[in-house]
């Protein structure tokens, strides 16, 4: 196989290869070097590369498949780490200069798992600064392009890690999700990636573990891959109060024969192109065609849902950031500037008041869902944003994330998973959202999808 063969196989294939002894870590490890070295200067996803330390990570793998002992769930797989997920001895600094320099003590949660279960952390992965946007550019580190097009968003804010999953560079990559964090960046870059619900993946500190918005998660080139990343993750934790006991999912799924799946087209306010509408529809027929019941429904929220997720996910963050920028603003992105403008212009009365509409728009959705087991949209409404970002980062990720809505209602479960390609050469991604704390189900239908669309085939290009 040619490097890029060896640097797109799924971590499923690659662990059954290590097995039986036809691959090794150390031969899938230096393709994908070779295809960093060929491929970052162009595409920026790194912002650190770790390749001695990896190599002798998958020495060790190597031993312990040779001995046939002490194989762990992710044994020799490479696993890129979001610049936000500490590594005790690296240099965790959210794509912000005012951060730079500063030596983590300990490591995330998420990566002590991912080394204890035997991933190779090769690389660190580059997000917009203090990981705000739906776009990944920062002075620190400049811009991370779309794999498929470089004229575009790979998206933000775990943008560099699902540019380095796209592009062979790893087989698996850490992301979080404030705002559709993992989720965008999948949709952008062809991928899959899993927003838990809320509590199943511990966070990276207790202040940021207490804003129930925000989760930890995978990103894999499949739905399996991503099931595998998220059961080495999953679990509660010391760091985290909220975590709640591990609870596996199943990395093989039934037939989705019989399960009632609602379709939104727009989530009732968003202005979707008509591409990735068209595409999503196509979808649904084959769903149908499937054995699934699929019905268009539409929402009936009565709250203004933009309106009360601005409030609800800006208020408390800009304000944390404010913290860490102090006076200091002419040396933070314009973005940055913007979030905190935001922030300080919402009251504590609006604040306080929008947890009586996120009330109701949890009530409105669940309505809908007595009926259905998931709903299906666009994760994307547009998904044209240039490389470089938008000209505001904030109004960005309101008009064409349509995911922040179950950000707001954390508990429910959101998968992307590709199911095309728009015409200037970007991946179109479809949203599957499930009832409260089950991803097994959102997992299940991701895989019918995947079969059904058969986007692996075009990932092996």
């Amino acid at each position: 196989m040619s490097d890029q063969q060896l640097a797109l196989l799924s971590a499923d294939q690659q662990l059954r290869a290590f097995r039986s002894g036809d691959l090794s870590p150390t031969e899938v490890l230096a393709a994908q070097v070779r295809v960093i070295e060929h491929h970052e200067p162009e595409i920026n996803a790194l912002c650190e590369q770790r390749i001695d330390a990896a190599f002798a990570q998958a020495r060790e793998s190597e031993r312990r498949y040779r001995l046939g002992e002490g194989i762990r769930r992710l044994e020799g797989i490479t696993v890129a780490l979001k610049n936000e997920h500490y590594l005790l001895g690296s240099s965790t600094d959210l794509g912000s200069s005012l951060l730079s320099g500063a030596v983590d003590q300990y490591p995330s949660p998420v990566t002590q798992r991912i080394l204890d279960a035997g991933g190779i952390i090769h690389a660190r992965t580059n997000v917009p600064e203090f990981c705000i946007v739906a776009f990944t550019r920062s002075a620190l580190y400049g811009i991370t392009h779309n794999p498929w097009n470089r004229q575009f968003t790979c998206g933000g804010s775990s943008g560099g890690s699902a540019a380095a999953v796209a592009a062979g560079f790893s087989t698996l990559a850490s992301g979080s999700d404030g705002a559709g964090s993992i989720r965008m960046p999948a949709a952008y870059c062809g991928i899959v990636g899993l927003k838990p619900s809320y509590a199943r993946v511990p966070g990276t500190e207790p202040k940021l573990a207490l804003l129930s918005n925000v989760h930890n998660g995978p990103l894999a080139r499949s739905v399996r891959d991503c099931a595998h990343l998220y059961n080495a993750l999953c679990g509660s934790h010391p760091l985290d109060p909220a975590a709640i006991p591990t609870l596996p999912i199943p990395t093989e799924y039934n037939s989705i024969a019989g399960l009632r799946i609602a379709i939104s087209p727009d989530l009732g306010y968003f202005d979707v192109c008509s591409e990735t509408a068209a595409t999503v529809s196509h979808v649904a027929d084959l769903l149908r065609a499937n054995g699934a019941h699929v019905d268009e429904v539409a929402l009936p929220w009565q709250v203004d849902v933009a309106s009360t997720c601005r409030t609800q996910l800006w208020f408390l963050l800009g304000r944390m950031i404010r913290q860490a920028v102090g006076a200091r603003d002419d040396l933070v992105s314009d973005y940055v500037r913007e979030a905190m403008s935001i922030s300080e212009a919402i009251t504590a009365d609006e604040y306080v008041s929008s947890f009586n509409d996120v009330e109701r728009m949890s009530n409105n959705f669940l309505t809908v869902m007595q009926k259905y087991d998931v709903m299906i949209c666009p994760t994307l409404a547009q998904n044209k944003t240039p490389a470089a970002g938008a000209s505001s980062g904030v109004e960005d990720i309101l008009q064409n994330a349509m995911t922040y809505p179950f950000n707001v209602l954390s508990r429910h479960p959101a998968l992307s998973v590709p199911v095309g390609m728009a015409s200037h050469g970007v991946p179109i991604g479809l949203q599957i959202i499930g009832h409260t704390y089950d991803e097994q189900t959102v997992m299940r239908v991701g895989a019918a999808v995947e079969a059904l669309v058969g986007w692996r085939q075009r990932q092996q290009r």
